[in-house]
């Protein structure tokens, strides 16, 4: 075999098996990159219902709320390391979703991935939201625009 069919083959592997392992944040990437749209206008007791009590919160000018909620995992000891394209997949990743409420509902929604490895960028934030994205879905929550 010539070293490039041997180059092209392993190259072929490494992103067969990169797809493979990213396939399960896709869902976790619809779902985060769904919720400010889905979840403004919520009622800040139906957020809490879904989400449960925020870790941090905070008070802004106007009467705003800023709600935050974290998400730590750890993704273990093992290290995937594909230098053929340049991704190594190690360590944690940390999410921070933040809820902006105005009069007691959601106006704005924002995500921060504060640490960890080079994934999708709102998969790690899915979990903090998919049950509250679940339950506007199936019409068990309903939103209401705030009017500013």
């Amino acid at each position: 075999m010539s070293p490039s069919r041997s180059r092209s083959r392993r190259l072929g592997y490494s992103l067969a098996g990169l797809l493979t392992l990213g396939g399960c944040e896709v869902g976790e990437y619809l779902t985060a990159n769904r919720a400010p749209e889905l979840l403004v206008g919520l009622a800040a007791n139906d957020l809490r219902l879904c989400a449960g009590l925020p870790d941090r919160t905070a008070f802004g000018a106007g009467g705003t709320e800023f709600w935050s909620y974290e998400r730590a995992v750890s993704v273990g000891s093992g290290n995937f390391s594909m230098p053929q394209i340049g991704v190594s997949l190690s360590g944690g990743e940390e999410c921070r979703a933040t809820f902006e409420l105005w009069r007691g509902r959601v106006a704005r929604v924002a995500f921060t991935r504060m640490a960890g490895t080079p994934t999708i960028r709102s998969a790690s934030c899915a979990p903090l939201v998919q049950t509250c994205v679940e339950l506007v879905q199936a019409g068990q929550l309903t939103r209401a625009l705030p009017a500013r």
